[in-house]
């Protein structure tokens, strides 16, 4: 599941674009349950820690509907990763990761 999440977030990132956390949930051809979205966080989590000096935090593509913002959890990693100031809003730093994630090519290896 880890590699169909990175191509599908890579896409999206590529494309300049976000996508709901229960839009990627159906492109997995998952139902849209709170446990496959929490292991999907997982996966989402694993794939941000891999390339968040380089490239930036990937999942800051998958937002939520109801805040169009990342899950609760990406925040709290960017902030234990050091990339997240305590004192910095969720919304500065998601405009501000998802500038550099979109910016980045995710087309290199």
């Amino acid at each position: 599941m880890k590699e169909e999440i990175r191509k599908i977030i890579e896409r999206v990132a590529t494309s300049g674009e976000t996508i709901f956390i229960d839009d990627l949930c159906e492109e997995l051809g998952k139902e849209i349950t709170w446990d496959n979205k929490r292991d999907i966080g997982g996966v989402l989590s694993s794939l941000s820690k891999e390339e968040r000096y380089n490239k930036g935090m990937i999942s800051v593509v998958v937002i939520s509907k109801r805040t169009g913002l990342p899950w609760d959890g990406f925040f709290v990693n960017a902030k234990k990763l050091g990339l997240m100031a305590e004192e910095e809003s969720n919304e500065n730093f998601f405009e501000r990761e998802l500038n550099r994630v979109h910016g980045a090519d995710w087309g290199a290896e």
